[in-house]
């Protein structure tokens, strides 16, 4: 299990806790416009999700659990499955064109 302070400084809770405040906009302002609370909402939750299958995918790859150093049996490193690794590059690539769907509309 990961330490408290190590999972407060992740990405993904850092970006949730981004889209709930801007929920709240939303509560505090309610003439923020919804297509664009949809938006950033949209694009932060896509990465956390893109991010934790991404995580998993790695995880799986590497045949081990967290903090774990990966090693085999026989104590040679563990080789990852290339077909994991490929999904792995998909999942990473799918996650950059995300971004730069999320920064294209919020730039209209």
């Amino acid at each position: 299990m990961r330490p408290f302070l190590e999972r407060i400084k992740s990405r993904k809770f850092i970006m949730s806790i981004i889209a709930a405040a801007i929920g709240f906009i939303k509560v505090y302002n309610p003439d923020f416009p919804d297509q664009a609370l949809y938006t950033i909402v949209g694009s932060l939750m896509g990465y956390v999700v893109v991010q934790g299958i991404v995580d998993t995918g790695e995880q799986l790859a590497l045949k081990r659990t967290p903090g774990e150093l990966p090693v085999q049996p026989t104590g040679s490193p563990v080789v990852p499955d290339p077909r994991l690794s490929n999904i792995i590059n998909q999942l990473n690539e799918v996650l950059l064109e995300l971004q730069q769907m999320g920064t294209t509309r919020m730039q209209k």
